[in-house]
């Protein structure tokens, strides 16, 4: 059966932290925009929203790409 040995969980989120960290970031700064911009025009408001998911899309993405590349090193 499968364990999981908890040393190295913890091991493994100490090596992603600084990515987590950035993550978080950009997803913390992209929702505070989509909450702020509720009383502009609604085609502006509804592209600003979308830009900031994509955002969050793009980071994630980014973020995952850096921390495998972080792995082979």
């Amino acid at each position: 059966m499968l364990s999981i040995n908890m040393d190295d969980v913890m091991q493994v989120v100490s090596n992603i932290q600084n990515y987590l960290i950035a993550f978080g970031v950009v997803l913390v700064l992209a929702l505070l925009v989509m909450f702020a911009v509720r009383k502009m025009p609604k085609a502006k408001k509804k592209m600003i929203r979308a830009q900031s998911g994509l955002a969050i899309l793009l980071a994630l993405a980014i973020e995952i790409g850096r921390a495998s590349c972080r792995e082979r090193v």
